[in-house]
């Protein structure tokens, strides 16, 4: 027991490291959970262990019911901040040899405990964020402040001490320490399941209102719970070809056989007239657009292994991400059929005069 404490304090400060490496590395990747908040409710069993703990676990023992309610906010797709209200009970009960008799020392209570907590998202933070993925592992740590009423169940008072043994005495409270890891499974873009154990260590040795010899009173918390998304928009926000090019001119193009090698007794070749299509253009494939969520372009390479160097292009809140550059509308097309191979289906062709956006082209 006296071990458990300096492991959690371990736990706590590879977490706080985590998230201080992650921030100083710059990390710019986004999911559908940043800019979020989130309200839900958990419930489940809370474990207390000290003075007056059994070696097993048993309802009525060591094992009470507590419910949580909280408000969560997530910066982007990695870290979270959360802010908790968790009430619950407090029991704990002890065999003990006293004057060759074996007697039960126990204890029972109820608890409030208010709380802050950073989360960190453990799978975004070791590989890319995807908007798909509906399953994430996280860990949390935090700083709160616990009030607490317990009382010795099996106390004998003698004459003397009745009055004197004021019962407001059972009244305490103390910072606590919770340190914890959990899961979360996305059911729908506004309704999330989550279960979470978290290690809660009180600076006190008054929880069990006994003084012994553990220095700090904890409280584990098994919880099992439900959050709504109650801010922020659904989906990421891809470019709609439908709707946001509609500021640029769509044209369609005929593709053009080239010409027939003439020999000099054939007759001179007969001028081709020019289409609209064949004016003096550049040629670029665009790959994504994305409205709210900020990407850099070296990542979106590498997420969909491109070979060949991405740009992004800025317009306001729009971000576009363009790759080749070409002069001719056949080599155009080649890439974007090799980026709808790789599986990039928004991939279109868009024409560039002078270095200004001009217009979409429709290339069957």
């Amino acid at each position: 027991m006296k071990k458990i404490f300096p492991i959690r304090l371990l736990i706590l400060f590879f977490l706080i490291s985590g998230y201080g490496f992650s921030q100083s590395a710059g990390t710019t990747k986004m999911s559908p959970f940043a800019k979020r908040w989130y309200l839900g409710i958990n419930l489940g069993p809370d474990f207390y262990y000290g003075d007056l703990r059994t070696k097993s676990f048993l309802p009525n023992k060591n094992v009470s019911l507590a419910g949580s309610l909280f408000l969560q906010y997530h910066f982007d797709d990695i870290f979270g901040l959360r802010i908790q209200l968790l009430p619950g009970g407090l029991n704990g009960s002890k065999m003990v040899e006293k004057e060759g008799k074996t007697i039960e020392e126990s204890f029972t209570g109820i608890f409030i405990e208010a709380n802050v907590n950073g989360t960190v998202n453990f799978f975004n933070l070791f590989s890319p964020g995807k908007p798909e993925r509906r399953f994430f592992i996280y860990g949390t740590v935090g700083v709160g402040y616990s009030g607490w009423y317990s009382k010795l169940l099996n106390k004998v008072y003698n004459y003397d001490s009745l009055s004197t043994d004021n019962p407001l005495k059972n009244f305490h409270s103390s910072l606590v320490l919770p340190v914890g890891v959990g899961a979360i499974f996305k059911i729908s873009e506004k309704i999330q399941a989550n279960v979470e154990w978290t290690w809660r260590s009180y600076l006190s040795d008054q929880l069990d209102n006994t003084i012994g010899g553990y220095k700090f009173d904890m409280v584990d918390y098994l919880a099992v719970g439900i959050s709504l998304r109650v801010g922020g928009k659904g989906k990421h926000q891809k470019e709609n070809l439908n709707v946001l090019d509609y500021r640029y001119p769509v044209y369609p193009v005929t593709y053009q056989q080239p010409e027939p090698v003439r020999t000099p007794q054939a007759e001179p070749p007969v001028p081709v007239q020019q289409s609209y299509a064949q004016e003096d253009y550049d040629y670029v494939v665009q790959i994504f657009a994305f409205d709210k969520h900020n990407y850099s372009a070296e990542w979106i390479r590498k997420r969909y292994k491109i070979g060949r160097e991405v740009r992004r292009e800025q317009e306001g809140t729009l971000s576009r991400y363009l790759v080749g550059n070409y002069r001719d509308i056949q080599s155009a097309k080649a890439l974007r059929d090799e980026m709808l191979q790789k599986g990039i289906h928004d991939a279109f062709i868009v024409a560039y005069k002078d270095g200004v956006r001009h217009h979409t082209v429709i290339a069957e």
